[in-house]
């Protein structure tokens, strides 16, 4: 079921079926493969809580409800203690088998407890127990009732599970129950009855297996019917013996009929008819394919008792408190509970605990509620009125042991719960006979407000009176001496509690000394000035110290000014001369700023000088072309007149060509690039440099183009005039974008390469990006450049040298 999607009412998905809960000390559990093994040469003498099973139920945080079955061996309680998980399974939860040997050992668990809402409205968490058989083979009779004991102590519900009729061997297994009502009575001194054992001792499910005789009593002179559980309070349980059959054995077993309807809160009983005739089925009867085999009247039976049985859930109770038990709770008792069972002292140990427990919440409760009380207190903001507070302790106090009263409501010895609120009382406030405040925790609170009462007074006065005395600025000592006095009668007037005076020398003293010491440079230039008499010896040295300080720092302060006057005079000269400085700075620039205009022209001088020598010569092949050409119209128009052929003839071609070689030298000087159209901005006279695509026939871009505008997919090659080698440049648009998808360098394994490539003309299949070739220096060998996937491979050198120029050129 681990791997299934778990039901909403399941609280713990255990890779088991079920698990130990109590296992002989002979026997040893595998979680990991879930096998049980017995442990050679090692004798059954105790039984030991299951470390898994301690683990699943402290987990639980929902208060508990066990389900438990006991009974002889071999009778089906683990078939029955299965039908009544939620949901219902199709295997048996702590299977059964047709062998003469015991199929449980010891106490076990289901290893899926799941929540049930009770019809009081409570969700529990519902776990069923089933327990080893009684007069088993493998045990004794101290065993039988060691797990007996436990279960009858630890469940909520029993199931008594007996085969047959009604038996009195089946009634004197039940004499412990009448054993601990007895024996609680006698430690507390009081009857013990259904009422107050209701927390202690589960309901009692009395459960008959393969019954065949119908039960019957004589009502009004004639034999009838009756059910199971009638025949069992009026017949067997309730017997009245006469004189003469008063025996023993008769006594015994009337006194463990009483005490079973005495104890028990709730007791019911029920019968089931033979599941089936055939061996084979009962054999297997937890398998489904042996369901439609089973007697109807039986299924009937089941669906019937589990529906009377789910109405006794109930959840357990930490007696004698009548609050819930949770799973780590319920751990620590079934531990307490198991040694106390082996020890034979379960009794003692039950009361004892019983007593401690009722104490521990006690005590918790006193304690929480002074700590309510405490921090409630702890809150308010001091110092207040004496009214005030005293009322705000009696609406605290009132508070605190109604806080008491509703955490020891589970609590039924009222005359403890009477001594606890008396010492709670104490303990929030103790009174003399005058009815003053002398001990608890209000008093904390009382002493704590007269203090900060009598420091907020000398606070006060200290930042009026002083603060008002030093605005004044008096030039007359007599005058401040006499504010100090007053101020100091009007804090003993004022101030309340024991400490007033400790706070007067701590804070009113100390703030005067404070206010002496931090106005000496005032106050012993005053009229009449005399040393002040200040009661801490510290204080007053350190006036008397800081007096003799103000006289030396006045002597140094005439020394300081001297000082500082050479400093000014100093740093005036200092600052004439850096601005003489920066004046001669701001000269030389202008000088050297006109030499590089100078330069400037100069160089520029050179192009236009070239450009005026065109021109020029320009100028001069046309003024010849005319006079060439005005000659040759002349002869060619006589010679008509005449009939004859032109004696001078003028080639007008040689004076295109010399033309076209004059404005391809001025362009190239220009760097003007002829018959170049911009197929992005339509300018026919692109300037260097140009950019042609590499794909494209006659597709070319102005630089401005190429870096902001155009949206082109093919690579591009840069061609400037003056330069003999074009360069490639990738996308237009687009820097670095050049990608070599199937190299990846060897120095830092960048994958795919990113820029130039640089690949060794010696190594096979060795290549560095262009940082790695700058940086590197342990490769001896030459690399050749490739630009772009494809292109053509340059030299450029040895890692971490100069690179080649025409490599340099081919890179950029």
């Amino acid at each position: 079921m681990s791997g299934n999607h778990l039901p909403s009412n399941i609280l713990h998905d255990s890779e088991h079926k079920c698990i130990p809960l109590f296992l002989p000390n002979n026997y040893r559990w595998n979680s990991r493969t879930g096998n049980l093994t017995k442990i050679s040469r090692v004798n059954r003498s105790h039984l030991v809580l299951c470390d898994d099973a301690a683990s699943l139920l402290s987990g639980i945080a929902y208060p508990i409800c066990i389900v438990a079955i006991c009974g002889d061996r071999r009778t089906g309680k683990s078939y029955i203690i299965s039908q009544l998980h939620e949901p219902s399974l199709e295997y048996c939860i702590f299977g059964v088998s047709d062998s003469m040997r015991a199929n449980t050992i010891g106490i076990w668990m289901s290893g899926q407890p799941f929540l049930k809402t009770l019809e009081n409205g409570q969700q529990v968490a519902i776990i069923l127990v089933d327990t080893e058989g009684f007069d088993s083979i493998e045990t004794m009779a101290t065993h039988d009732d060691v797990i007996f004991t436990l279960t009858l102590l630890l469940s909520s519900v029993l199931i008594y599970n007996v085969t047959g009729n009604v038996k009195d061997t089946d009634l004197l297994k039940l004499r412990k129950v009448g054993q601990f009502a007895r024996e609680i009575q006698g430690r507390s001194g009081k009857r013990v009855d259904g009422s107050n054992l209701a927390d202690f001792f589960p309901n009692f499910m009395w459960l008959f297996r393969d019954m065949l005789l119908k039960p019957r009593r004589v009502k009004n002179g004639r034999e009838v019917s009756v059910p199971i559980e009638e025949y069992l309070k009026e017949e067997v349980l309730k017997r009245n013996y006469s004189v003469n059959q008063r025996t023993y054995d008769n006594v015994t077993l009337a006194t463990i009929g009483e005490d079973i309807l005495r104890c028990f809160p709730v007791f019911k009983a029920f019968s089931l008819s033979f599941p089936s005739d055939d061996p084979d089925v009962l054999a297997e009867l937890e398998n489904p394919k042996n369901r439609s085999l089973i007697q109807p009247k039986f299924k009937r039976e089941v669906t019937e008792f589990i529906a009377v049985l789910r109405r006794l859930f109930k959840a357990k109770k930490a007696w004698p408190l009548s609050k819930f038990m949770h799973g780590n709770e319920f751990v620590s008792v079934a531990r307490t509970y198991l040694d106390s069972v082996q020890n034979g002292s379960i009794m003692t140990t039950v009361c004892t605990s019983a007593e401690q427990t009722v104490r521990k919440t006690l005590d918790e409760a006193f304690d929480n509620a002074a700590k309510s009380y405490d921090n409630m207190m702890g809150m308010l903001r001091l110092p207040r009125s004496e009214r005030s507070l005293d009322r705000i302790h009696k609406m605290r106090c009132e508070e605190t042991l109604k806080q008491f009263a509703d955490d020891v409501s589970c609590v039924t010895q009222k005359q403890l719960i009477s001594e606890y609120s008396a010492n709670l009382k104490e303990r929030l406030a103790s009174y003399d006979g005058n009815g003053h405040v002398v001990g608890g925790l209000y008093h904390k609170y009382v002493r704590e407000n007269d203090q900060q009462h009598c420091i907020d007074v000398a606070n006060r006065l200290l930042t009026g009176k002083l603060h008002t005395l030093q605005a004044q600025n008096t030039t007359y000592y007599s005058v401040i001496a006499a504010t100090i006095d007053s101020m100091k009668e009007e804090y003993d007037r004022m101030s309340r509690g024991n400490a007033a005076q400790q706070i007067k020398e701590d804070v009113l003293s100390k703030g005067v000394s404070e206010f002496y010491i931090d106005n000496v440079n005032w106050i012993w230039k005053t009229t009449g000035f005399q040393i002040p008499s200040i009661s801490n010896i510290n204080d007053r040295e350190r006036f008397k110290a800081r007096l003799r300080a103000l006289k030396s720092e006045e002597a140094l302060r005439q020394q300081e000014r001297a000082r500082e006057e050479l400093k000014r005079a100093k740093a005036e000269q200092e600052r004439l001369l850096r601005k003489k400085m920066e004046e001669e700075e701001r000269e030389r620039e202008r000088i050297n700023a006109r030499m590089v205009d100078t330069k400037l022209q100069e160089f520029m001088a050179g192009p236009e000088r070239e450009i005026q020598s065109i021109n020029k010569r320009y100028e001069e092949a046309l003024q010849l072309h005319t006079e060439r050409a005005t000659r040759a119209v002349l002869e060619q128009h006589t010679a008509s007149l005449r009939g004859t052929a032109p004696s001078y003839t003028y080639n007008v071609q040689a004076f295109k060509q010399t033309l076209t070689e004059l404005r391809e030298q001025a362009h190239k000087l220009l760097g003007i690039h002829e018959n170049c159209r911009c197929m992005c901005c339509g300018t026919d006279k692109i300037q260097d440099p140009r950019y042609e695509c590499k794909v494209c026939p006659n597709y070319n871009l102005c630089e401005n183009c190429f870096r902001c505008k155009a949206s082109h997919s093919h690579a591009f090659q840069r061609i400037i005039l003056k330069e003999p080698y074009p360069v490639y440049v990738g996308i237009p648009g687009v820097r670095h974008n050049i990608i070599h998808p199937t190299v990846m360098c060897d120095g830092c394994a960048e994958h795919p390469m990113n820029g130039n490539r640089y690949k060794c003309t010696v190594c096979d299949n060795f290549d560095f990006c262009e940082s790695c070739f700058k940086k590197k220096r342990d490769h001896s060998h030459g690399f050749n450049l490739i630009t772009w996937p494809g292109a053509t491979a340059t030299a450029a050198g040895t890692p971490g040298g100069p690179v080649s120029p025409r490599a340099q050129c081919k890179a950029q």
